[in-house]
């Protein structure tokens, strides 16, 4: 198994630095003036900024009601 993996990773390796304009995915690599484009970057990082603290919060939040109700 590692036989194949270490080549593959090193393969993925030597193509993203050789050819980096493949990977153009970000806001910062594409710009555009389409108002549409920025704002659905802004909604989306916003919601991978939010989502997970939100998550986190829902757990403690059910851990603190199930040891109050325990107690």
């Amino acid at each position: 198994m590692t036989r194949v993996i270490v080549p593959l990773f090193l393969s993925l390796l030597i193509l993203t630095v050789l050819v980096p304009g493949v990977a153009e995915a970000c806001a910062v690599c594409a710009p555009t003036d389409e108002e549409e484009v920025r704002t659905a970057f802004i909604v989306s990082t916003a919601f991978m900024t939010f989502f997970p603290l939100l998550v986190l919060g829902s757990v403690v939040w059910w851990i603190r009601s199930r040891y109050k109700a325990m107690s």
